[in-house]
């Protein structure tokens, strides 16, 4: 066998050493499957049903529960139609009496009466769900509209006092000094005025004619038509009260800074300005030329500048040409 060497021994307990653990073993390798197809048939056994008895056993039972549901809806439109002629009945001598007619409630009581009997005979005992339906709506083509002025004398108030405050609503805004609709012209003001006005005299003359006819007539003034002319006045209206204000135009831009080159000339310029003026104000006045400036004597000429200046500057001057005599009348008494 052969023996290994000293170097590569310490290599691997060197190695081992690092790791601190020895060295995962390798994984092992996956299973393989394969799948083979059998030919095989299921069999029942014990009297158990066939495929087809299954089909049969569930559409019997789909046909059961419709035939359990018409039933359920016939009995339920034969209750209906029970509840209605006693509920009609009882409300043609209460609160409905105002609201039919003499010949109405004759009529109505007898269609009641005959659906009463034709109910409990065994003709309606034993029908179907259509023929409760047409008995019901040949009931309800008489007491409808009954119902239906009751509802609307019930109803109508509310609805005319919705439209009302919709119409003050309106004219306060046409005529509203306030701040939050200065912004709103004279001739959006009119528009919203006008529908306003053409709302309440439509609702006034509605009111009127309703309240000449008898509660056993149909209604002039109905509650849908009060809603409709309300909505007809907001979408009208709402889109002028509700207008923005425009906004505000944007401050102009601030005038450019000068640049630092053109600053500093006129600075230097108006430096030099002032200290022009200043030496042309303190200067002495230069003297004047020819023979008499030579030989000392006649008089200074006069400044231009200092005599614009006032007296302060003849007043300087004065002493100045007494010098100047004194000088010349020496000369003469040698």
């Amino acid at each position: 066998a052969a023996v290994p060497s000293s170097s590569s021994s310490s290599a691997a307990a060197a190695a081992e050493g690092e790791d601190g653990a020895a060295p995962a073993p390798a994984p092992a390798p996956k299973p393989k499957f394969r799948t083979v197809a059998l030919d095989a048939a299921a069999v029942l056994e014990g009297g158990l049903m066939t495929r087809q008895e299954v089909r049969d056993a569930q559409q019997l039972e789909a046909t059961m529960a419709g035939q359990d549901r018409v039933l359920r809806e016939t009995a339920d439109k034969r209750n209906e139609l029970e509840s209605y002629i006693y509920g009609m009945r009882d409300k043609l001598i209460g609160e409905l009496a105002e609201f039919a007619t003499d010949e109405t409630k004759a009529e109505l009581s007898a269609k009641l009466e005959a659906a009463e009997e034709w109910l409990y005979s065994d003709e309606g005992f034993d029908t179907t769900k259509s023929v409760y339906a047409s008995r019901l709506e040949g009931l309800e083509a008489v007491g409808r509209p009954v119902e239906m002025r009751l509802w609307e004398s019930e109803h109508r108030q509310a609805a005319v006092d919705s439209l009302q405050q919709e119409v003050a609503r309106y004219e306060g805004f046409a005529a509203s000094t306030e701040e939050r609709y200065a912004h709103i012209g004279a001739e959006d003001r009119d528009l919203v005025r006008g529908k306003a006005s053409d709302a309440k005299d439509w609702l006034v003359q509605l009111m009127q004619a309703q309240g000449s006819l008898p509660k056993t007539e149909d209604p002039v003034l109905t509650v849908a038509a009060v809603n409709e002319r309300a909505r007809t006045l907001r979408s009208a209206c709402d889109p002028v009260v509700n207008k923005p204000k425009p906004k505000p135009k944007p401050a102009p831009a601030p005038a450019p800074a000068p640049a630092p080159d053109a600053a500093a000339k006129e600075e230097g310029g108006a430096a030099g300005g002032a200290a022009d003026k200043e030496g042309k104000d303190g200067a002495a006045p230069a003297p004047a030329g020819g023979d008499d400036a030579k030989d000392g004597g006649g008089e200074k000429p006069m400044d231009v500048e200092g005599a614009a200046e006032g007296p302060s500057a003849d007043a300087e001057a004065a002493p100045d040409a007494a010098g100047a005599e004194d000088a010349g009348a020496a000369p003469m008494e040698s």
